[in-house]
């Protein structure tokens, strides 16, 4: 026997995002540079789409970079990105050739890899909007560092990591560094 879900129940399903404890931690955080460091599946890379998209609403006119490890990997997070920008129908477009999406009030979010053939994903970009690295802890440091440096000028740098934990690498360095602590 198969079982139906009753069509007024379909209505009642929101589908706006609820974001759970932890997330609603990291959105209210202020903090320029953000880590959610956290298991598979705890909602991390939706969590950082939802805020990456309120940035750059928040943000018009910027340039925005979602770094990832390769290109296959960004297949999922581009569903993610998609679902943030529902609410914000027809005011946004999607550039496969380029890989960006463009929203309305000029803000633009770039997709690049670190197994970029140029060695330099993020070559050309100034980085005025948001900086997201997903799956962070497969990211080389080479790619982490020439993206930091494309916001060296600029006013207020937002940085969002987001991975699962994967030992001692730049990710826990950066994590350390915004600890408080007697240093």
């Amino acid at each position: 026997m198969v079982l139906q879900a009753h069509p007024q129940l379909l209505k009642a399903v929101p589908t706006e995002y609820v974001p759970w404890w932890a997330q609603r931690q990291f959105h209210r955080s202020r903090a320029p540079v953000r880590c959610i460091v956290a298991g598979r599946q705890s909602g991390k890379s939706h969590a950082a789409a939802e805020e990456v998209v309120r940035i750059m609403c928040a943000r018009p006119g910027t340039c925005s970079l979602l770094l990832m490890p390769t290109y296959k990997s960004t297949k999922g997070i581009q569903a993610h990105i998609k679902r943030a920008l529902e609410p914000l129908a027809g005011r946004w477009i999607w550039r496969e050739f380029d890989k960006y999406f463009k929203l309305d009030n000029g803000a633009t979010l770039y997709i690049r890899t670190a197994d970029d053939k140029s060695g330099v994903p993020s070559r050309g970009l100034t980085i005025d909007g948001v900086l997201w690295v997903d799956e962070a802890s497969f990211v080389p440091v080479q790619s982490w560092e020439a993206a930091r440096a494309t916001q060296a000028a600029v006013k207020a740098p937002l940085v969002v990591i987001t991975t699962t934990p994967c030992g001692k690498n730049w990710v826990y360095f950066e994590w350390l560094s915004g600890r408080p602590g007697p240093k």
